[in-house]
């Protein structure tokens, strides 16, 4: 018979107020977890997209010849180029064009600005923003569209004279003393939509820009091709919070498994299943006593002469090694019968083992250990001491085969 169950009993009697209030303790816990992750597990708010649309913008630009050359005719038309020639075509003009689309129904009314914007600027310092010295800015065109349709475009026409610009620069430059910074020219287009989107309100504006730059006898544009931007609109739920694994999983499991364990301890007292009968604490003090003083104890099987001695009887296993400490001898113990024994003078102190304790819970048990039923064999996992579940037999029959046995004939 194993000594846990003997010893878990033991624990248990003998603390059975406090073992009762922490599993009680522990079912509330349990209790509250578990009230908190599905009663009320509290809420906050999110905000969660009900519709999603797009904005497109984009710049279409071109330059014509006006002045007479060797390589390009008057009136011939450049369109979209990267780089184009002031002498010859100074002026650009081009169109700005927006539409939304993404929504199935939509009514927004759009305002475009084209706006020319001059600004001196320097480089910031570790990553610092770019410091902005001064700025110039004109309007090119403006045009307002009351009712725009998912798909539609709104187009708004402009120029920029690139020798006017050229002047106008030079001409700020030369007031302010030509001061730090470089000087970057953009043409920004405005787009300012309101209205209903998918049912909701909408009041958005967003901005498309493209850069100029003017060297000698030639002006560059840095066309960033279509512009898209999404758009989306929301509104504010409440949503219950997520009671999380904890709560959610170990509340419950916390809460039905220490409610069954109190229930199982309190039954177990009133049906008087916990305290130890005379003859468990008889044996779990042997089972102690023969794993405290395993050094002191040998296996040995005496020779009738020495059991033909007068028999003196110890109380305890304890007892008799003390007796064999002080007489400086070892307690035997014969593999056969269980008793342990010294021999010391003309007498043989012996001590006989308690019989293993059968409660009716332990009558499944007698032979749980390979059907046997020893006494004094080593049990595997138990520090090398004799079988728990050992009886007095009168047969080496039964004795474990790795058992080493020491004979004196």
């Amino acid at each position: 018979m194993p000594r846990w169950p003997l010893r878990l009993r033991a624990l248990l009697d003998g603390n059975y107020a406090v073992v009762v209030g922490a599993l009680v303790v522990l079912a509330l816990l349990g209790g509250w977890l578990t009230y908190g992750a599905y009663v009320s597990p509290g809420t906050h708010a999110e905000e969660r997209p009900v519709s999603s649309w797009r904005t497109t913008g984009q710049f279409d630009h071109g330059a014509t010849v006006t002045e007479e050359n060797s390589v390009f005719s008057v009136g011939a038309r450049l369109s979209n180029r990267t780089t184009y020639f002031r002498s010859v075509a100074p002026v650009l003009d081009g169109t700005f064009r927006s539409r939304y689309d993404g929504a199935a129904r939509g009514n927004l009314s759009a305002r475009v600005t084209v706006t020319l914007v001059l600004r001196s600027v320097g480089d910031g310092e570790s990553g610092e923003p770019r410091t902005e010295y001064w700025r110039d800015e004109r309007e090119l065109a403006s045009e307002r569209v009351e009712s725009v349709s998912p798909r539609e475009s709104v187009s708004v026409p402009f120029e920029v004279d690139v020798n006017e610009l050229q002047n106008r620069t030079s001409r700020i430059r030369t007031e302010l003393g030509s001061g730090p910074g470089e000087v970057e020219a953009t043409v920004r287009a405005n787009v300012r939509y309101t209205g209903m989107v998918e049912g909701r309100q909408v009041n958005r504006t967003v901005e498309h820009a493209m850069a100029l730059g003017v060297d000698g006898g030639v002006y560059r544009v840095d066309d960033p091709g279509p512009m898209d931007q999404r758009h989306e609109e929301t509104r504010t739920v409440t949503v219950r919070d997520d009671p999380g694994a904890f709560a959610g999983v170990g509340g419950p499991l916390l809460f039905v498994v220490a409610t069954g364990a109190t229930a199982a301890v309190v039954v177990a007292r009133r049906r008087d299943r916990l305290g130890l009968a005379a003859d468990e604490r008889a044996w779990l003090d042997f089972r102690a006593d023969r794993s405290d003083f395993e050094e002191w104890i040998v296996t040995v099987r005496l020779p009738e002469q020495a059991r033909d001695l007068p028999r003196a009887e110890a109380e305890t296993l304890a007892d008799l090694v003390d007796f064999a400490i002080d007489t400086d001898n070892a307690v035997v113990e014969h593999p056969d019968t269980g008793e342990f024994a010294v021999v010391h003078g003309v007498y043989r102190y012996v001590y006989d083992p308690p019989a293993r304790p059968t409660r009716d819970e332990d009558a499944g048990d007698e032979t749980g250990d390979g059907g046997t039923s020893d006494v004094g064999l080593g049990e595997a996992g138990d520090s090398g001491e004799p079988d728990e579940d050992r009886e007095t037999v009168t047969s080496d029959e039964n004795r474990e085969d790795d058992e080493p046995v020491q004979t004196t004939d």
